[in-house]
């Protein structure tokens, strides 16, 4: 389950509301009922038994909402759970789009059957949420109706994600430590990094990357830095959780969101200016929303690993730059991106759709 809509469910849940969730996955979530929806066999290669194993989540999940009778329903992703929301013929209905579930790999050309679904969906809904302004632009393409898409972006925890003192900093002053915090998939750009790194260690010899995420490229990126020669000025530290992700941030000296696709949002990028980092990010999709060019850090064309060097190189070189970036980035953070206040704009919007003060809630 996803951990950003598992922080919805438990935010909900704090504030006094009654909270169900539906999953095809168990999950303990404290103040939150988790329904485990049986699908069929998981990761089948068949595409008939992926189409069953669908149809038979559908009536599932159709009769369990009818039987729990919420006052609001809310589906994440469009093109899946919204659906079957849809379907369900559930009202009030708020269908909350993450980006990569209504933005293809070859945007901004949308396949017809994506944009059938994606149409279908939004027809149907009382209230669609999205998480930044790139991304509102996008669906209003598909909405006759705009003024039913509201930006709520999916905030950061100011209190948790925060600079370090002088006396809990993590940083090694030996060397110029570079994070990466994506899963390890090429459409995130990690080899983009990795081809940028000879070109880094040429006028900071002291660089050294730390790649956290899942391996979804088989060790590609190990046998790709053997090759260029910097596998010793790279650690692959593996999936982190949320609750220890702060820590490792803090640790950085920069980090760096090398993005090759249209990303709807950068939440990782926040996380580090939260905590005073500043960021490398490429120029592309909702990431400019959240690097602020010279500001908050700098940016570069994507796909280029030479402007992601000469990026890294100029904030290594100027620690006053990096200080300020990461001043300004904290700074950035609180007042645009405060996690409480992105879910009082959440039940703000809930609201309108309810009468009810204290409401069930289904996701």
């Amino acid at each position: 389950m996803v951990v950003h809509t598992q922080r919805w469910a438990s935010a909900f849940a704090e504030r006094g509301h009654k909270v169900d969730l539906l999953s095809i996955r168990k999950a303990d979530i404290p103040g939150v009922t988790v329904h485990a929806v049986y699908v069929g066999p998981a990761n089948t290669k068949s595409k008939l038994l992926t189409f069953f194993s669908y149809l038979r989540l559908l009536i599932a999940s159709r009769r369990l909402i009818q039987k729990l009778s919420p006052d609001i329903l809310n589906a994440h992703f469009v093109t899946t759970h919204g659906v079957i929301a849809a379907l369900s013929g559930r009202h009030p209905l708020v269908i909350t789009a993450w980006g990569s579930d209504v933005i293809s790999r070859n945007w901004p050309r949308t396949p017809l059957f994506s944009k059938i679904i994606i149409k279908f969906v939004l027809k149907h809904a009382n209230s669609v949420w999205v998480g930044s302004k790139f991304l509102k632009r996008h669906l209003e393409s598909f909405c006759k109706q705009r003024e039913l898409i509201n930006q709520i972006p999916f905030g950061v925890d100011c209190d948790l994600f925060c600079p370090a003192s002088d006396e809990t900093s993590s940083k090694d002053q030996k060397q110029f430590r570079i994070g990466f915090v994506k899963t390890l998939s090429s459409k995130y750009g990690p080899d983009i990094l990795m081809r940028a790194m000879p070109q880094i260690l040429n006028e900071v010899p002291e660089a050294k990357v730390i790649m956290v995420g899942r391996d979804c490229l088989d060790n590609k990126l190990k046998r790709l830095s053997e090759r260029l020669s910097v596998a010793d000025r790279v650690k692959f530290a593996g999936f982190v959780d949320n609750d220890q992700l702060p820590v490792l941030l803090r640790s950085f000296d920069v980090l760096v969101n090398p993005s090759v696709c249209h990303e709807s949002f950068g939440v990782s990028v926040l996380e580090a200016s939260a905590c005073g980092v500043p960021v490398v990010a490429s120029r592309i999709g909702g990431l400019p929303e959240v690097c602020i060019d010279g500001q908050t850090g700098l940016s570069f064309e994507p796909g280029s690993s030479k402007g992601l060097a000469e990026a890294v190189v100029q904030l290594a070189h100027n620690p006053t730059l990096r200080e300020r970036a990461g001043q300004a980035g904290r700074k950035f953070v609180v007042e645009n991106y405060n996690w409480q206040d992105n879910v009082d704009e959440a039940l703000s919007l809930f609201s309108r759709q309810v009468s009810a003060e204290d409401f069930n809630y289904i996701i």
